[in-house]
């Protein structure tokens, strides 16, 4: 999926030899205050259910295709229909769709509601859950406390869904400067995941999520307000978490231990890097275009070979 001009395209291509099986290219409209330093979008990535494709564009227009031929099947304009709740930087619909059971969950960020699920056969409502806007960073559907919440940012914190019903778990309140988390949360156990905010009053946390009987409780086992993330991907391996920490002005690859949450290690020249964990090896691309493969541990960071690859990716 990609853009180009004032329209966005959702795009088929045979794996093996890259050739177009069809094409599906529909308007949008940017609003206003939308800025563009990360690029025109889109944003989020299309999730397959089956025989079909769901999209959800840049100004919130979410489409289901048709996998094999990519006739249009049912489409939803997000904004339009539940209202748009302004937000102090706007980057447009990032969150992308994630399915549950025979469900598909969209971040909405309206007025009223924040989230809805949708049934992909048809794309009517199968519930919606909110008042509240909703952040940047991708929500994670993930087996915590005997459960599996769905977890998503809003501007006034961190919230658990009931995947099945919408129904609100738990909230843990996050308030710190502009209200745009960016950092998806890292699953530490089944009871402990860790959160970030950024910017000034930013920092990590790791918060703990238990149940007993029907009731879900939620407290901070600790802040660190240099171990904060920004607009990237922390990587958990066992005790440890690896990734860019910092800020806009400095930051750095560092690990530190989520249980105690002592940092064991820091790496300058890597700036605000995007992380990948494969082949037991941690490939990173930072602001300035220069994209690393390197081993880590708990000890060291060994960087294998580095390229410049572009310009900058901001």
């Amino acid at each position: 999926m990609y853009s180009k001009g004032n329209k966005e395209i959702i795009i088929s291509l045979d794996a093996k030899t890259g050739k177009t099986i069809w094409e599906y290219s529909y308007a949008r409209e940017l609003w206003p205050e939308m800025r563009m330093y990360f690029g025109p979008g889109p944003n989020a990535t299309p999730l397959i259910v089956e025989d079909r494709i769901i999209s959800i564009g840049i100004a919130g227009q979410v489409h289901c295709l048709d996998l094999a031929s990519g006739k249009l099947l049912w489409k939803r304009d997000l904004p339009a229909e539940f209202g748009r709740r302004k937000r102090v930087e706007e980057y447009g619909y990032s969150g992308s769709p994630l399915r549950y059971n025979n469900s598909v969950i969209v971040q909405v960020g309206g007025n009223d509601p924040s989230v809805i699920a949708i049934d992909p056969k048809d794309g009517s409502t199968v519930w919606k859950s909110g008042p509240g806007g909703i952040s940047y960073a991708q929500a994670s559907l993930i087996k915590l406390a005997g459960q599996h919440p769905f977890i998503y940012f809003s501007p006034e914190g961190v919230n658990g869904l009931d995947p099945a019903t919408g129904q609100l778990l738990w909230h843990w309140e996050i308030s710190f400067d502009n209200g745009n988390h960016l950092t998806p949360i890292v699953q530490c156990n089944e009871s402990r995941i860790w959160v970030s905010s950024q910017f000034n009053s930013g920092g990590g946390r790791l918060l703990e999520i238990t149940r007993k009987e029907k009731n879900m409780n939620v407290k901070q086992i600790w802040f660190n307000s240099k171990l904060r993330g920004s607009c990237w991907t922390l990587i958990r391996i066992g005790d440890f978490i690896y990734g860019s920490a910092g800020g806009h002005n400095v930051s750095f690859i560092t690990a530190f231990n989520w249980k105690t949450e002592k940092v064991a290690w820091r790496k300058r020249g890597f700036h605000m890097a995007q992380s990948l964990y494969a082949d037991n090896k941690l490939i990173f691309l930072d602001q300035s275009g220069q994209l690393s493969i390197a081993r880590i541990s708990p000890t060291s960071l060994e960087v294998l070979d580095t390229a410049e690859v572009t310009e900058s990716v901001s």
